[in-house]
């Protein structure tokens, strides 16, 4: 277990052997006092942060910047990694600007904050493994090819989270690709206010078993494809229940009590002004005149594996007046 006071930690080895990256093996936790208050910082050009190479490593409120690598700019895991209030910024790589998870890996992300990240897939994370997000933020992150701000190529969970304001550039979803067999599963999610150059500004489902790809008490909305206008969802077939989708696209084998627009006459999910958690971790919160307002799960709100998450992104109570409502918050 590593402690770490106020104060930026430098990065500034270089070597032909182990580089200067910090190399994590066994068990570790590294615990700082905050996002925005205990920073590792990497110094050396064409190194990323940290690199997880075996075990099991916990880091808990910190930020993480600098970085550069062929995969994983900021985080790359090959074994077992939780992110706890940690904030991962300003990194680039060619796959995972911010955080790359390889394949069998597995990744907890929670109260977390990815932005300003850049890779020619995955700005914000790439993930070839398991990665599971909760009340946490993909924002501002850039891919010039794929997945402004995730890249699935693996299993992907998001629960209370918002991915908003990523870009792809002119490839394929801005918010998030997905391009896998494996599962994909957005429950209680914002996507919101992406863009890219080719459709799927929002979401774009590459390939993928239906019964695995579910949104559910989702908003997937104001998305935008250059030069051409509204395009929130596109691709194969997958399941959407309770959600909204600002202007469809996408060919949902099931669909249930969902608010689902065209590009010509967009459903529109009236968000307020963008709210900040702890003053960091954005969020869109919804009007009380919104579609989305107890609109979500008439029995219950849904969270990994169906266990029902009491709170929301906030940490407010999740069901208000009896129902949930659609998105994060």
């Amino acid at each position: 277990s590593i402690e770490l006071a106020i104060g930026t930690y430098t990065l500034t080895r270089t070597g032909t052997i182990t580089g200067g990256s910090l190399n994590l093996n066994g068990t570790v936790v590294i615990n700082g006092v905050g996002m925005t208050q205990t920073v590792i910082k990497q110094t050396v050009g064409g190194e990323r942060v940290i690199a997880v190479d075996s075990g099991r490593a916990t880091l808990r409120d910190l930020a993480i910047t600098g970085g550069n690598g062929s995969e994983g700019g900021g985080v790359q895991n090959n074994a077992t990694v939780t992110l706890d209030v940690v904030r991962v910024f300003s990194n680039s790589a060619s796959g995972g600007g911010g955080i790359a998870n390889s394949t069998f890996s597995t990744m907890t992300v929670q109260s977390s904050l990815i932005d300003k990240n850049t890779a020619s897939q995955g700005g914000g994370i790439r993930n070839s493994g398991n990665l599971t997000m909760k009340a946490s933020a993909v924002v501002s992150n850039t891919a010039s090819s794929a997945g402004g701000g995730i890249a699935s190529d693996g299993s992907t969970t998001l629960v209370n989270t918002t991915v908003i304001s990523n870009s792809a550039g002119s490839g394929l979803g801005g918010g998030i690709r997905h391009n896998s067999a494996g599962p994909l599963q957005l429950r209680n999610t914002t996507v919101a206010r992406n863009a890219s150059g080719n459709v799927g500004a929002g979401l774009h489902l590459s390939i993928g078993d239906a019964s695995a790809m579910v949104l559910e008490n989702t908003i997937v909305a104001e998305n935008l494809q250059t030069g051409v206008g509204r395009s929130d969802c596109s691709g194969s077939t997958g399941q959407a229940l309770y959600s909204l989708i600002g202007a469809g696209g996408c060919g949902f084998a099931l669909v249930f009590e969902n608010r689902i627009g065209t590009p010509g006459v967009p459903v529109t999910p009236q968000f307020g002004a963008m709210g900040f958690v702890a003053g960091m971790i954005p969020f869109l919160p919804l009007l009380a005149n919104s579609p989305a307002v107890n609109r979500g799960d008439v029995l219950d709100c849904v969270g990994t594996a169906d266990t029902a998450p009491t709170t929301d992104q906030l940490g407010a109570a999740r069901i208000v007046d009896g129902r949930c409502d659609m998105g994060a918050v």
